[in-house]
């Protein structure tokens, strides 16, 4: 189970930056190699959620799977 939990914790980062990065860089025209686009999607991810849930502590809206699912949902 443990190790269910950690896959999840690193793939969610990771397909969230993935979109993001796939969205951004249909607009630019650019394409990147796949190593390049998962590093960076790693990254706009962790900061998207890091964001995320800065808002939701912000607006005193209680962390439960309900308000972090919209995220996946959206991915």
């Amino acid at each position: 189970m443990d190790i269910l939990m950690t896959i999840f914790a690193y793939a969610s980062p990771v397909i969230i930056g993935f979109t993001g990065l796939t969205i951004l860089q249909n607009m630019v025209k650019r394409q990147l190699a796949l190593s390049e686009k998962l590093a960076l999607s790693y990254v706009l991810g962790t900061g998207f959620l890091s964001f995320y849930i800065f808002y939701l502590g912000l607006l005193r809206i209680k962390f439960t799977f309900g308000s972090i699912a919209i995220l996946l949902v959206l991915a």
